[in-house]
C-alpha cells in the first residue's frame, strides 16, 4: 500500500491539502531545520509551527521530497491529486 512507509507507519491521504506532512522525524531522511517556514493553517484556524523538512521514502520505493516535519500534528499527511 503507498500510504504506508517502509517502516509501517499510516497515513492519511488527502485530495485537499497542500503540504505532505509527518509528526515523526524518524520517517525523514535528510532532514533540515527550517527557521523560515511558516506556520500551517489547519481546518480549525489555528497555526502550527514546522519544524522542518525531510524526504520519505514510502513502500514500493517511492520516494516524497520535501515532507513537513510538525511534531505537534496529529498524524502524517500524505497530498495527492
Amino acid at each position: 500500500m503507498v500510504g504506508k512507509t517502509d517502516h509501517g507507519e499510516a497515513w492519511v491521504v488527502d485530495s485537499g491539502g497542500t503540504e505532505h506532512i509527518t509528526c515523526n522525524q524518524r520517517l525523514l531522511k535528510n532532514v533540515t531545520k527550517n527557521t523560515f517556514e511558516p506556520p500551517v493553517i489547519i481546518p480549525n484556524g489555528d497555526f502550527i509551527n514546522v519544524n522542518g523538512r525531510g524526504d520519505l521514502k514510502l513502500q514500493n520505493n517511492i520516494n516524497i521530497d520535501k515532507v513537513l516535519h510538525i511534531p505537534s500534528f496529529s498524524c502524517n499527511l500524505l497530498i495527492v491529486s
